[in-house]
């Protein structure tokens, strides 16, 4: 067990009149159970698009490296109520 913090900066925009995009990286600080901290550097970029006025679907992708590259891709749909 262990855990990440990160220290994103970032920039988001429009996708048109119903969607946005954004666009993040920084150091990510790596505390494992048992071992020294480490900095790592880490991103994520992503998109949301709304369907309808209470639902929006989301993709993102993100990653991390230090001496191995470990990424990821998540998706969802979100409901507003």
């Amino acid at each position: 067990l262990g855990a990440v913090t990160e220290a994103h900066a970032g920039y988001e925009g429009e996708l048109g009149e119903a969607g946005t995009w954004y666009v993040q990286a920084g150091p990510a600080f790596v505390a494992a159970d048992g071992e020294d901290l480490e900095t790592e550097f880490s991103g994520k970029v992503g998109a949301g698009y709304d369907i309808s006025e209470s639902v929006e679907v989301y993709a993102e992708y993100s990653w991390i490296g230090g001496e191995e590259l470990g990424s990821g891709v998540k998706t969802g749909v979100t409901y507003r109520f």
